[in-house]
């Protein structure tokens, strides 16, 4: 993925119930890799903070945490 519009795929992703395997879900795993592969992409595009927003609302607080980490990173 190198073009920019990816990021707006890259949002609707985080909605996505990746399933369950062996009885724990996936999703965390799944979101957290979207965060961080979107970080590191397409670090300078003004799409990230809504993305980054969205992810801050997951279920899972190390999707919630990624995504404050790296909203503060983008933004120095």
């Amino acid at each position: 993925m190198s073009d920019p519009a990816a990021l707006d795929g890259m949002a609707r992703a985080l909605e996505v119930d990746y399933g369950m395997i062996e009885g724990r879900s996936v999703n965390p795993e799944q979101h957290a890799h979207l965060v961080r592969s979107a970080a590191l992409r397409f670090p300078g595009d003004s799409r990230l903070s809504a993305l980054f927003g969205k992810a801050a609302e997951s279920k899972a607080p190390s999707v919630r945490f990624l995504a404050l980490a790296e909203s503060r990173m983008i933004g120095r």
